[in-house]
């Protein structure tokens, strides 16, 4: 079964690759900047949509309607009430969107080293060009990656280690960006995204992670071709601020949490666990994410 779902994954990708190579030769065909946004939404619906309904039709597994780990989402053994998703969320969303503006200005650095010159944006877009961006940048963009590359993947690689399906999951989020100065902060942050989606067993979660960096992003793309540059510096400086403490905050109460539950003795513990209540604490991983995010946030910073 396992072998099955990794290769009709495989094949997925490659039918992804032969929509991702037409839709190309399309927008060579097609002149006008307004026709190409236009007609690259039901462009991208199709190069991600068709690959999940081929894995789908091979495996019968549907993203967001189906558990990504059949073989043990029954039995979970740890549970996510709200305010640990929460602490999750935050942590990994300010680990998310500090790592997409470090190593996106490293992938710059690195493509100009070797001679690559990035594209100019236009300096004032227009309203038109505003909304489908955002629509196809940040909505359809995080839903259907996320069910590729999180839901299909996981689905496919995740029965095996955690980190073995991270790995895979971030490596082919990045490569399948078909963009050099994306690679490196698409892989961190594909990483940080399938790990949270691994933890939590939720798609949704993972989307909702998505769609906040992408948002984030957006936002400042937008504030920057309106906002005189020390104006936009200043909110710069009051966001990546606040990011660096909401993570310290996170692992500040992870740590209590995780010290609290260690003083519990275990026969309470258990009866909690049994009448419904989430008694477990944090797993580690998320407050050395969250400590990691701190240190993004400072560097980011400085």
């Amino acid at each position: 079964m396992i072998y099955k779902r990794k290769k009709a994954f495989g094949q997925a990708l490659i039918i992804q690759l032969f929509l991702y190579l037409t839709e190309n030769l399309i927008f060579l065909a097609v002149n006008d900047p307004h026709a190409q946004l236009i007609i690259s939404i039901p462009l991208t619906l199709t190069v991600y949509i068709l690959p999940v309904m081929f894995y789908r039709k091979r495996t019968g597994y549907t993203p967001f309607f189906s558990p990504l780990f059949p073989e043990t989402d029954n039995n979970k053994n740890e549970k996510y009430n709200v305010a640990k998703k929460a602490l999750i969320f935050f942590s990994a969303l300010s680990v998310t969107v500090t790592a997409v503006n470090i190593f996106g200005l490293l992938g710059d650095r690195i493509l100009l080293f070797f001679g690559f010159q990035r594209t100019p944006a236009p300096t004032s877009p227009d309203f038109f060009t505003l909304s489908v961006t955002f629509l196809k940048s940040v909505l359809i963009a995080a839903f259907c990656e996320e069910i590729l590359f999180r839901g299909v993947m996981l689905h496919a690689f995740g029965q095996s280690s955690m980190n073995k399906a991270v790995l895979i999951s971030a490596g082919l989020f990045a490569l399948m960006h078909y963009n050099l100065s994306q690679t490196l902060y698409a892989f961190a942050a594909g990483a940080v995204i399938a790990y949270c989606a691994f933890k939590t067993r939720s798609l949704a979660f993972a989307f909702a992670l998505h769609f906040g960096s992408n948002f984030i992003t957006y936002i400042f793309t937008v504030l920057q071709f309106y906002l005189p540059q020390p104006l936009y510096n200043r909110i710069s400086l009051i966001t990546a601020s606040a990011f660096a403490a909401i993570t310290l905050f996170s692992v500040i109460v992870i740590i209590l949490k995780t010290l609290k539950a260690r003083r519990t003795p275990d026969t309470e513990r258990r009866a909690k666990t049994v009448n419904g209540s989430d008694s477990a604490p944090p797993c580690p991983e998320i407050a050395a994410y969250a400590l990691f995010a701190f240190v993004l946030c400072i560097l980011n910073l400085a």
